[in-house]
């Protein structure tokens, strides 16, 4: 990390040097195999992760159990506008009805590849309760570790392949029927590839 540190003012510099356009939108996922989208609403929360160029907000559902999909994306990143930042968070501090009450991490089926994501537990202020993975796409690689995501970014715009960035939080019912993290699996599981190819199609300038 202190590497990584050093290396960050001339990493921004050099992003400076290359902007991309600005991505306009993240298009619609494929169908996923099994769940219906938009059926339903699952929640009205929002994650907060400020300064995001697009954002996708979906939900599906399968034999009743319905998944939330938020998708944000970063290029061109500065110290104002950057992915992995203290001011992202699932929830801030000073919001009065949504409470983060656990989090963790766990090691998931993401299409076939075995990663380890971020886990929360947020709890509304009228008992509603959510279950909730997180992890990052860096450019076509995925991981859940701030440091890595970091030096993932890093690496790539150095190497002329951009800073292309985006969090991936998928998100089901707490208190629904059956273990919440059982339906997240099912749901990733399946749609990661679909999920990683709309983030692909967007960092090459499709819409």
């Amino acid at each position: 990390s202190a590497v990584l540190a050093a290396l960050w003012p001339f990493v921004e510099w050099h992003i400076e040097q290359n902007v991309k356009p600005d991505v306009a939108r993240i298009e619609t996922l494929a169908p996923i195999p099994g769940w219906t989208s938009g059926v339903g609403k699952l929640s009205d929360w929002t994650p907060q992760f400020t300064a995001a160029l697009a954002s996708l907000r979906q939900s599906y559902t399968k034999n009743g159990q319905t998944v939330g999909l938020f998708l944000a994306y970063y290029r061109n990143q500065s110290e104002d506008r950057k992915l992995v930042s203290s001011n992202n968070a699932l929830v801030k501090s000073s919001d009065h009805y949504w409470k983060k009450t656990a989090g963790g991490a766990l090691t998931a089926d993401i299409g076939g590849t075995s990663l380890s994501v971020k886990t929360g537990e947020l709890r509304s202020a009228t008992g509603d309760r959510l279950s909730i993975w997180q992890w990052y796409w860096i450019n076509g690689r995925w991981t859940s570790n701030d440091y890595l995501a970091k030096a993932y970014t890093a690496l790539y715009s150095l190497l002329g392949q951009g800073d292309d960035s985006a969090v991936v939080i998928v998100y089901t019912d707490g208190e629904g029927t059956g273990d919440p993290n059982v339906v997240l699996q099912d749901f990733v599981g399946t749609a990661a590839p679909a999920i990683g190819n709309v983030l692909q199609r967007t960092g090459q300038g499709h819409e």
